[in-house]
């Protein structure tokens, strides 16, 4: 192979994971974000624990073949978005259900925001706030419970 067409394969390869990271990214649902047609609710009678002693409306959806909580401020754009889909990957490839061993290094900071009674939660590199079990410490062991944004 020529030294040119080693260079530009190069850089394909370099460029190619940011372009996975873009459109795995878009494909999630963000705050701010409006429910559009795309989003298909399948439970409006619901209300979820967003933090420590607060309770708000949420409505469940469906969105790119993953299922989300989502709470809405006053002009209906999504304030907050909740998941404990198992099929729903990150763009940092963090699951529900990783222990905390695996992803460790993707995370921001080091000790947990601990929410008593919510959760004990990680900022990943994402943006996504990883969440364990908020009644044992977190150990290498620990699995993900839950991620929101």
């Amino acid at each position: 192979m020529s030294y040119y067409k080693i260079r530009i394969v190069k850089k394909i390869l370099f460029v190619l994971p940011f372009i996975f990271q873009f459109a795995l990214a878009k494909a999630q649902l963000q705050p701010g974000q409006k429910l559009g047609k795309n989003v298909k609710i399948i439970n409006q009678s619901k209300y979820t624990l967003s933090s420590s002693g607060s309770i708000e409306k949420a409505y469940t959806v469906v969105y790119s073949g993953h299922t989300y909580d989502v709470t809405l401020n006053p002009d209906k754009n999504i304030k907050a978005v909740f998941t404990n889909d198992k099929t729903f990957t990150t763009a940092d490839s963090i699951k529900i259900g990783m222990p905390y061993s695996q992803i460790e290094y993707l995370l921001l900071n080091k000790q947990p925001h601990v929410y008593p009674g919510w959760a004990q939660f990680y900022d990943s590199k994402s943006g996504w706030k990883i969440a364990f079990d908020f009644n044992s410490p977190v150990s290498d062991t620990s699995r993900v419970q839950f991620m929101f944004k």
